[in-house]
């Protein structure tokens, strides 16, 4: 499994490669000009570039290695290291002076802030901290002509605000990085509505069955759902749930919807398959677990007398049960080549029968309340005494 960079992450490995290559030129200009301009440190300088090239390599082989599995929790820290030792060795050999050192490890914060998460971080930072001190104590300036407290602070204050600075940028990181995973979602689910929509008439057409079927499942869920506010399922995953309900039926051989006789055992058992359809469109995509395992054991019975897997009572998921009760109750005022289409009055009669077998009571009761909320819109006054 390969690590995924992020834009950052690939600015960072792309400074690493330009300081690689501004090393690679002080070596070249070194080896050319060093024995006239500085020939007392030639040799001292061509080991500190050359120790510099070997770290700054050293930053890309363990950023290669970083993309193995198993090594990219250490990765950072690898990395990390390598670039303190990268900047170690610039200073070996400094052209300026040991006073203006303190300057290059400003950029240390910077740099590992664009591949490093909060807590490392903050532990590497804190690491370089006495090196900063050290090389700032250093600077002449600081005693002229004693210890000038207010230049410290100055110094001290030039690190912090590059800690802070590197804080800010992983902030930033990681809030581009969950609107970037929050769009790629919104992304692939408006892909699986445009797939399943586009596959509804040839569904319908293969079915004999109208469209309106999946308006009316997600109808009742949403209407079902008022009624248990301690279950926190998006409205998306009601009217996708609905949409593959329907959808699922291309896996139906298409003259088992006109069948009105017993299933045999083979006709059953691709009836069993259709609960898989889900799984075979959306994988197991996390996002979409939840719709997985509904549309896989929206069949299951409370007593176990369901299919595929035999589950009953806690183990078949809540929304798999509110499926069941919504769908059951669209198919029953349904025509069916099996059934012309009940009245309302009914199909709540055929499915009292299974309270608390097949059907979730308290699904069935909310149902209940939600038709005789509906009265006014030409619920009849049996309708009224069957579920009072």
């Amino acid at each position: 499994m390969k690590k995924e960079f992020s834009p950052t992450e690939i600015m960072g490995v792309r400074l690493i490669r330009w300081m690689i290559g501004l090393t690679m030129l002080g070596l070249i200009l070194h080896l050319i000009a060093g024995p006239w301009v500085t020939p007392s440190q030639y040799w001292l300088g061509t080991v500190s570039y050359f120790m510099m090239l070997m770290t700054g390599l050293g930053l890309i082989f363990i950023w290669k290695l970083g993309m193995n599995k198993r090594l990219i929790k250490f990765q950072n820290h690898l990395l990390s290291s390598f670039l303190l030792l990268h900047l170690l060795f610039s200073v070996l050999y400094d052209p300026l002076s040991d006073s203006a050192v303190w300057v290059v490890f400003l950029f240390y914060p910077l740099i590992i802030s664009l591949f490093m998460e909060n807590r490392e971080y903050l532990l590497w930072t804190l690491l370089t901290v006495p090196l900063y001190l050290y090389f700032t104590l250093q600077d002449p300036a600081l005693y002229s002509p004693t210890l000038r407290i207010d230049f410290f602070i100055h110094r001290a204050l030039f690190y912090l605000g590059s800690g802070a600075i590197g804080w800010n940028m992983i902030y930033l990181r990681e809030l581009s990085s969950r609107f970037s995973r929050r769009r790629e979602i919104m992304l692939e689910r408006e892909a699986v509505f445009r797939f399943l929509e586009g596959m509804v008439p040839v569904v319908a057409e293969h079915s004999r069955s109208s469209p309106k079927e999946i308006e009316g499942v997600s109808f009742w869920m949403s209407r079902l759902l008022r009624h248990f506010p301690e279950q926190d399922i998006p409205e998306w995953e009601i009217r996708l749930l609905s949409l593959l309900h329907y959808v699922s039926k291309i896996k139906l051989p298409d003259y088992l919807f006109m069948k009105g006789g017993k299933l045999t055992e083979i006709e059953y058992g691709k009836v069993k398959e259709q609960t898989e359809f889900s799984r075979e469109i959306l994988k197991d995509r996390p996002m979409f677990q939840r719709i997985n395992e509904a549309l896989s054991l929206h069949h299951e019975h409370l007593d176990g007398s369901g299919y595929p897997n035999g589950v009953k009572g806690d183990q078949v998921p809540f929304l798999a049960r509110l499926l069941l009760v919504a769908e059951s109750f669209v198919a029953l005022t349904s025509t069916r080549s099996y059934h012309p289409a009940f009245s309302i009055h009914e199909a709540i009669c055929e499915m009292e029968k299974e309270s608390g077998t097949r059907y979730d009571g308290g699904i069935l009761e909310a149902l209940k309340e939600e038709l005789l909320n509906e009265r006014a819109q030409g619920v009849s006054p049996s309708v009224r005494k069957i579920v009072s």
